[in-house]
């Protein structure tokens, strides 16, 4: 995420950008080194309005393994909160606002995250990264997770329980 051209510049970003630097350069990242050269392209630069203005670098991002990645940070801090692991009764599913539909989109928001950032942050990073939790009433530990990174990239965890998706599935 520290490479990303639409986060704002912020002393806690660069920092991680100059630890993602250190981090590659260490003889055992050379496969991570060469995992982001090789998942990197030039593309053209265009404005939301259309208008070219250059080229650059773009990544393509490992999406599933980014939603891992928060999938652990999500059970972490219910660990923290809860003092006991998600139950195994429970299943978790991790989602980057960025590749939902408009419409799931809009769902998610009116459900999850405006019940869940009218809230106190239950974790607050300086400002790389803030987690919100709208639970549900019926069930202590089902509920959705927002995460807010650089202030600028959402990911949304829901956290039901693994036979209410049964159902729904057959």
């Amino acid at each position: 995420m520290s490479i990303r051209r639409d986060i704002p510049d912020s002393p806690a970003l660069e920092e991680a950008r100059q630890a993602t630097i250190r981090a590659l350069s260490y003889p055992a990242a050379i496969g991570a080194a060469r995992s982001l050269i090789a998942k990197t392209r030039e593309v053209d630069l265009v404005t939301a309005s259309g208008m070219f203005i250059g080229r650059g670098a773009k990544y393509d991002v490992d999406m599933p393994r980014m939603c891992a990645v928060v999938e652990r940070t999500i059970k972490g801090v219910h660990f923290k909160m809860l003092g006991k692991r998600l139950a195994e009764a429970h299943s978790l599913r991790v989602f980057s606002c960025e590749m939902l539909s408009v419409g799931d989109l809009l769902r998610v928001q009116q459900t999850i995250i405006n019940t869940a950032i009218n809230t106190q942050p239950l974790v607050a990073v300086r400002d790389v990264v803030c987690v919100w939790r709208a639970p549900v009433d019926t069930d202590p530990e089902s509920g959705g997770w927002v995460l807010l990174f650089y202030g600028h990239v959402p990911f949304v965890g829901l956290v039901f329980r693994t036979a209410d998706l049964k159902s729904t599935e057959a």
